[in-house]
């Protein structure tokens, strides 16, 4: 029975993928689909004046994702902030997921408009940044 369920939820991460691009989705989209897919990752309440974004972050600490949103609450870009000691592991989930153009860089193509995706590393972390192609 272990085995079964554990291929049944190898074949739902392969359909629903754990790395999502979610520009574009309104804010209730993105916590609709944080709630069913990201069920370890908790929405932050966060004030601020100058940016308007949803905040989830893991319980371990090991990952914070910001969802940029517009004037509209629809999603402009995203980031997702991790510790270094998972940065192979979300490296792979972006090579399985989007098409690979560069050392840290990939693009998603999507409705027929291209996404940036970019790898930037830090000293203690690492940031993937998701954008539309200008």
């Amino acid at each position: 029975m272990k085995h079964i369920i554990f291929i049944v939820l190898l074949t739902l991460l392969g359909v629903t993928g754990k790395t999502q691009n979610l520009v574009g989705y309104s804010s209730g989209e993105i916590r609709d689909y944080m709630q069913k897919n990201y069920d370890d990752m908790g929405l932050e309440k966060v004030t601020n004046k100058m940016f308007k974004y949803l905040k989830y972050t893991d319980s371990y600490g090991d990952q914070t994702l910001l969802f940029f949103l517009n004037g509209d609450s629809v999603c402009r870009s995203m980031r997702l902030i991790c510790a270094m000691n998972i940065r192979n592991e979300k490296i792979k989930e972006f090579n399985d997921t989007f098409r690979k153009t560069g050392a840290t860089r990939w693009i998603d193509t999507r409705n027929g408009r291209d996404y940036i995706i970019e790898l930037k590393d830090d000293k203690w972390s690492c940031t993937f940044s998701i954008e539309p192609a200008k």
